[in-house]
């Protein structure tokens, strides 16, 4: 009975490892089994934890959160349960995202439409198990109105919101000339961060998270966008300084460098 129940625990560990390795060119994982030993070959750091017939939760790291953060943003879960796809006219973005997950799959031109003129990018991969894994914290197909909150540790909630400023977001800045006619001096350099949202049940988990963890408050509005209510969190510059020194914490992380550029030729004045 006792062997027999043995058999039974290696060949479901057998089983969720062949699942998480057939299901195409994907994620190269680490999946642990019962006695907490990696299989050969994979990567520690991304490592699968598994519990009976499904998968309990990848472990969280900085390149993890990053690339969660671009999935929210411009990912789709596919209504077949198991391939993810992320779209940019960004590359470099693709790129970036594809280095996070240790991906393989070609990045392709996607064909033009949609509200955007300009070329867009995409990358597509299958797996099962990270699919599952997405689910489980938040995301879905068809997520863009229904998204909400998305469980994810406090100590990577920098590195998601920093994908997801990359994916949907915005640095902007400008020279503010309105008082020169007072004096020629008073020109102003302005600085808004901007989070951007088809949900505003999402929008307003960002604001609630940045206020509870680093005690910043922005303003949230809503406004039209090809007949969308788009809702976006947008943080003036006292603000902004302190979200970007948090969201770029040190160097060489993952991000869109012309974002990173911005934020460092203000951070670098502090």
């Amino acid at each position: 009975m006792q062997r027999s129940c043995q058999l039974t625990k290696k060949i479901k560990d057998v089983i969720i490892f062949l699942l998480c390795r057939s299901v195409g060119t994907g994620i190269q994982v680490g999946l642990k089994n019962r006695w907490g030993q990696l299989h050969e070959g994979s990567t520690p750091s991304f490592g699968i934890y598994s519990q009976f017939m499904g998968i309990r939760c990848f472990k969280w790291t900085s390149n993890l959160a990053y690339a969660v953060g671009l999935i929210t943003t411009d990912g789709n879960l596919s209504s077949d349960k198991r391939h993810i796809s992320i779209t940019s006219s960004d590359k470099q973005l693709l790129y970036t995202f594809r280095k996070c997950l240790n991906l393989k799959n070609k990045i392709t031109k996607n064909p033009k439409g949609g509200y955007t003129k300009r070329q867009c990018y995409r990358i597509q991969f299958g797996n099962v198990c990270f699919y599952n894994w997405l689910i489980s914290i938040g995301l879905m197909p068809r997520k863009t109105f229904r998204i909400k909150a998305i469980k994810i540790p406090h100590k990577f909630l920098a590195d998601f919101l920093r994908g997801h400023l990359d994916g949907d977001g915005s640095i902007a800045t400008y020279e503010d000339k309105y008082n020169t006619f007072k004096n020629p001096k008073y020109i102003y350099k302005r600085l808004y961060v901007n989070f951007l949202s088809a949900s505003q049940k999402h929008i307003k988990w960002i604001s609630y998270k940045l206020k509870k963890i680093i005690n910043i408050r922005g303003d949230i509005s809503t406004y039209k966008k090809d007949k969308t209510n788009m809702h976006k969190l947008r943080f003036a510059k006292k603000e902004s300084l302190k979200l970007l020194q948090w969201l770029y914490y040190k160097p060489n992380l993952y991000c869109l460098k012309r974002k990173r550029k911005i934020a460092e030729s203000f951070l670098r004045k502090i």
